[in-house]
């Protein structure tokens, strides 16, 4: 039997059977890594800290046919402010326990020129859009990102909630929360004076007490 030459790998193989073996074996070995590499993946968790820098990503508006992304922060540097992420889902009853809270500071914050958006990890579009339309009717904008593929997995937020994050003018993280937090509009004003001096002077050194979270369920 003539001898068959793989050029790309510079291998000889001395017999057709010698080269069937080969790729049948390298064809079981490259199937059994792709296979797993969903589950590697899922292994990885993004574990977000103070001090670092926030992830990028780009999710729909829960209402609207538009995009969030970090375009935004080039807003807040401009004008000084901040962005607030709220991670929540509808199962979350401390979620929900919040949302009265951010409806009632949310002219507040907006009047600081502070960005806030709440994100929903929720499946279903419609438990959601029931959820803020019809149930809390809240004004502030509420971004879907569905099953956590896009923006909580990255800051970590795609299991534990609420988890809410502060961040700077210069894309750095400065403050994150993980469970539901008490006394929230104080603890949320505090915070917010102790990065920008003079926007909430009202406010300042308020101690945030966590409370209640909850984890997503297996499907």
């Amino acid at each position: 039997m003539g001898i068959i030459k793989i050029k790309f790998f510079n291998i000889e193989f001395k017999s057709k059977s010698n080269f069937y073996f080969f790729i049948h074996h390298t064809r079981n070995i490259l199937a059994i890594v792709l296979l797993s590499l969903p589950l590697m993946s899922a292994a990885e968790n993004t574990v977000i800290k103070s001090g670092d820098k926030a992830p990028y990503f780009k999710i729909k508006y829960l209402d609207r046919n538009d995009y969030v992304f970090f375009r935004d922060l080039q807003k807040v540097k401009n004008e000084g402010g901040l962005i607030i992420y709220d991670f929540f889902a509808t199962w979350c009853t401390p979620c929900k326990n919040e949302f009265p809270i951010f409806e009632k500071i949310y002219s507040d914050l907006a009047a600081k020129k502070i960005l806030f958006y709440a994100i929903s990890i929720d499946a279903k579009h419609q438990d959601v859009w029931k959820f803020i339309k019809d149930d809390t009717k809240v004004t502030f904008p509420v971004l879907w990102d569905q099953n956590a593929f896009g923006a909580a997995k990255k800051y970590g937020a795609d299991s534990v909630l609420p988890q809410l994050f502060i961040i700077d003018k210069e894309g750095i993280v400065r403050i994150i929360h993980v469970g539901e937090i008490k006394n929230l509009e104080a603890v949320l004003k505090s915070e917010i004076e102790s990065l920008i001096p003079g926007t909430f002077p009202d406010y300042k050194n308020i101690k945030a007490e966590i409370g209640e979270s909850a984890k997503k369920q297996s499907e």
